[in-house]
């Protein structure tokens, strides 16, 4: 587009010569921060050479200054970027741009297998070797030991019965009726089978510290009152579905103590279980209420306002420091006290399901 640039270092201001292909005329401009001249520029259009501008009485008297060069070299400017546009197109831009990949496989899934497509190159016997083996484990007379990689929280239905054939009548730990937290331990048994553990039995709970200089008559008496008050405060604050039961009981403990600090006003504390983890953040709010909780039993002459201490633990993680489990370890569920669940009973992807309190 350009034809061949000659720089002249013949002293003063470096020059560019500039010799169009399609026309015989050459012409030479002064440009500025290194510009480039366009021999496509329109050269009709009228040029002022004169300024009305008042002279500035702080200038440089030894520097030359031309308006009409000035504005040649804005005109320049904005001729090369619309002739560009105009000789170029957009093509010019498109050439620029890198090209947006396209969806190599544009076919759906179900369309070709996924292992013959992505995977190649392996054959049948290697999906042999690699396939769980089946499940023999058909009922509790073993012990059980799995490896557990993944656990979380589940709503379910109370037990009807315990599945631990030791324990008396077979008493069912935590609610019996209603809606229940259920925790699943995903993992392997030594034979490799995948499985899932559905734990019952372990009830939410936390602490609140009594008022400092308030006693507590621990009577049976008194702590059945204070499960019933705290049960129909939680049926009023608690949201969503109506549970059978709120708080499940309360129980007066001084052997624990605040750990904030090195001398704590917090050496008696009240530990109360709910039915449900939802359940913990409206309780915690009842307890710090401005206005208190009056608990029945408790001579508070300082306020009636408690403490919540452990309220943030998590439901899950709260079962594995009380039950010492640590990440990715092993459980082993001991003969006669976890039962087999049939493959209908529990929707699931691994193999083999048990239920164990």
């Amino acid at each position: 587009m350009l034809g061949e640039e000659e720089k002249n270092n013949t002293g003063g201001d470096d020059v560019v010569t500039a010799t169009s292909t399609s026309t015989s005329t050459s012409t030479a401009k002064r440009l500025r921060g290194g510009g480039v001249n366009n021999p496509y520029a329109k050269n009709n259009k009228s040029k002022s050479t004169t300024s009305n501008r008042a002279p500035n009485p702080y200038a440089n008297n030894n520097k030359k200054k031309d308006d009409s060069n000035d504005k040649d070299d804005e005109e320049d400017d904005d001729n090369i970027i619309e002739d560009y546009c105009q000789d170029e197109g957009d093509d010019a831009f498109m050439d620029e741009m890198e090209p947006v990949p396209e969806d190599i496989n544009p076919a759906s899934s179900d369309d070709v297998p996924i292992q013959a497509d992505v995977f190649p190159d392996i054959t049948e016997s290697m999906r042999k070797r690699w396939l769980r083996p089946a499940n023999e484990v058909l009922d509790n007379s073993k012990d059980l030991s799995l490896q557990w990689l993944d656990m979380d929280m589940i709503s379910g239905n109370a037990l009807k019965q315990n599945p631990n054939e030791n324990v008396e009548y077979r008493r069912v730990i935590g609610a019996k009726e209603g809606t229940v937290p259920v925790i699943r331990a995903f993992g392997v048994n030594e034979a490799g089978n995948s499985a899932t553990v559905f734990i019952h039995g372990f009830t939410p709970y936390c602490y609140f510290a009594l008022p400092p200089g308030s006693t507590f008559d621990n009577t049976d008496e008194n702590s059945t009152k204070i499960r019933m008050y705290l049960n129909q405060r939680l049926e009023g604050a608690a949201r969503g579905g109506k549970l059978h039961e709120y708080c499940l009981g309360v129980q007066y403990v001084t052997e624990y103590k605040s750990i904030m600090g090195y001398e704590s006003p917090h050496t008696h504390f009240f530990r109360v279980m709910v039915s449900m983890p939802t359940l913990i953040a409206p309780l915690k709010r009842i307890m710090e209420d401005h206005g208190g909780a009056n608990l029945p039993g408790v001579d508070a002459p300082q306020g009636t306002e408690y403490a919540a201490f452990e309220c943030n633990v998590p439901y899950v993680l709260r079962y594995m420091i009380d039950n010492d489990i640590s990440g990715a370890g092993w459980l082993t569920l001991p003969k006669s006290t976890y039962q087999v669940r049939e493959a209908s009973a529990m929707k699931t992807h691994c193999q083999v399901r048990y239920m164990i309190t």
